[in-house]
């Protein structure tokens, strides 16, 4: 092989992941929205501080041990956190 090569198979094999990545993202906001019902049905807000903290933790842990450059884990978590605000409906009730 040559670097053309290895540069084509590189770029494919990240067009996989992007596309996994995709998927999780799909998954992660079918799951938000699904957790909105039972969060009415207890009375409780879309905004759950306590559950924000602890998935922000687990993100920044991870990052911390794989070495990832500052700031990454945050700005993902923050972006997904939103979403997922979003597709619980976040403005349509407390």
């Amino acid at each position: 092989m040559n670097a053309a090569d290895d540069l084509a198979a590189l770029r494919r094999a990240l067009d996989e992941v992007d596309a996994a990545l995709r998927a999780g993202v799909d998954h992660r906001l079918a799951l938000a929205r699904a957790a909105a019902g039972p969060k009415e049905h207890l009375g409780l807000p879309v905004l759950q501080p306590q559950r924000e903290a602890e998935v922000r933790a687990a993100w920044e842990a991870h990052a911390h041990a794989a070495g990832w450059p500052p700031g990454l884990a945050t700005r993902l978590v923050e972006a997904l956190l939103e979403a997922g605000r979003t597709a619980q409906g976040d403005g349509d009730r407390p």
